[in-house]
């Protein structure tokens, strides 16, 4: 059983493409488990106050996990680190969770570390995600 986390990129990316983050989340062979750390939960709320696009995107993705909280996505608590994503690097480490992005970077970055990663954007399993 493997356990997903989402990060903000994964859930805007969804929310544009009009995918079920859960449902996408769940085509990464092994998972079982979806979680959605509270420091992007504060993240999009930032972005949800910006103008445009990104601002619209983000505001859906909140709705969105306001929708599925506790019933079929678990929202974790994350240690404070000085970036989201270096907290969700030292979550997914430290716990061993499958980390879910559409940042190119970020799962870079998670790979070098050991941390298994995936994109919906640029990945063999991108197809399936998205």
């Amino acid at each position: 059983m493997k356990r997903a986390l989402l990060d903000t990129s994964m859930l805007m990316y969804c929310m544009q493409e009009h995918v079920d983050p859960y449902a996408a989340s769940l085509k990464v062979e092994g998972v079982s488990e979806v979680n959605i750390p509270l420091c992007v939960i504060r993240e999009l709320s930032i972005i949800s106050r910006y103008r445009g696009r990104r601002g619209r995107l983000a505001a859906a993705a909140l709705k969105y996990v306001d929708t599925v909280a506790g019933k079929r996505v678990r929202i974790i608590g994350c240690e404070a680190e000085e970036s989201v994503d270096n907290a969700l690097l030292a979550l997914a480490a430290k716990c061993g969770y499958v980390l879910l992005t559409a940042d190119a970077e970020l799962k870079r970055r998670a790979r070098r570390m050991g941390v298994e990663a995936y994109s919906p954007v640029s990945s063999k399993a991108g197809k399936a995600l998205a």
